[in-house]
């Protein structure tokens, strides 16, 4: 069976077998991921997700923050007008 090296670069992954697009893919900021035996590179990528399992991105603290903050705000917001403005609005 060929061996095809795989190349990752943030979410994008590749599986190569010519040294000299390897060389250039490198050069364009993939990182060598390691070579895997397989049929075809769809089989190689399959076998190199399969040895690493991609983790969920986590959001950053910032933005988690302002997520949570905005989420407090809109629940307070419903209770006043649910229960602060709306009855306020009937009264005699």
């Amino acid at each position: 069976m060929p061996i095809y090296t795989v190349l990752k670069r943030e979410d994008l992954i590749r599986a190569e077998q010519d040294a000299e697009t390897i060389q250039q893919l490198t050069l364009c900021g993939y990182l060598n991921a390691g070579p895997f035996e397989a049929e075809n590179a769809d089989q190689a990528i399959a076998q190199f997700r399969a040895a690493n399992p991609e983790q969920k991105a986590k959001k950053p603290l910032g933005l988690r923050w302002i997520m949570w903050v905005a989420g407090v705000f809109a629940v307070v917001w419903f209770l006043f007008v649910i229960f602060y403005m709306l009855p306020s609005a009937f009264q005699n």
